[in-house]
């Protein structure tokens, strides 16, 4: 009798302790549906005078929209963070490579970007590697959610996108990355003096 009460006690335990892990998981990703939701508010990118120029930080998972006015003028719009599956350091290589990649991109529609550019273009050729694919597809829906709101309330023609490792701004050690060509530091160098000119205070 004593051994079946015992058993009982531990199973109820057992459930409670259930219970509470699914009440948990349940409030967390209440909390991850709020915090990364986009409001069909479009009022944020109506300040979007001429250009929408979208900053994105692979480690810290951070989204940042700016608004590039003809006369140079930058004006940080809003700032969220992404959810999604790990984003890989490091530029992407080949045709084949699932990793996002580094640099700065036009979009071709909210969900394209034209990959490679220029810089891209020419690595490959000094690498003796070939990309033939023109364009790159943003197929995640949970990670770039944001991006295609935004892009299609501003429009693709008047947008672009800088994709960095980490923020260069204030990080001097980008995370590692594994088998990443000897040119890597060169477009760290590159983006670093990109976002010189998107400082926020």
């Amino acid at each position: 009798m004593i051994r079946v009460m015992y058993c009982f006690n531990i199973f109820v335990l057992l459930f409670l302790l259930f219970c509470f892990g699914c009440q948990q998981s349940s409030d967390n990703q209440n909390d991850t549906n709020k915090e990364y939701s986009v409001s069909s508010d479009s009022a944020s990118f109506s300040e979007v005078s001429d250009s929408l120029v979208i900053v994105l930080l692979k480690k810290e998972r951070s989204l940042e929209f700016w608004n590039l006015s003809r006369d140079n003028s930058i004006q940080l719009i809003s700032r969220q963070q992404i959810a999604g599956r790990p984003l890989a350091t490091g530029p992407r290589l080949s045709d084949h490579s699932l990793k996002l990649p580094e640099g700065v991109y036009q979009f071709d529609s909210a969900h394209r970007l034209i990959f490679p550019n220029t810089f891209d273009q020419n690595k490959a050729i000094a690498d003796k590697r070939t990309l033939k694919n023109k364009r790159y597809e943003l197929t995640d829906l949970t990670l770039f959610q944001p991006i295609f709101e935004a892009v299609k309330r501003v429009g693709s023609s008047k947008s672009s996108i800088i994709i960095v490792p980490t923020d260069l701004r204030t990080q001097n050690n980008v995370p590692a990355c594994v088998f990443c060509p000897v040119w890597t530091n060169e477009l760290y160098n590159n983006l670093r003096f990109v976002l010189e000119d998107y400082q926020i205070d």
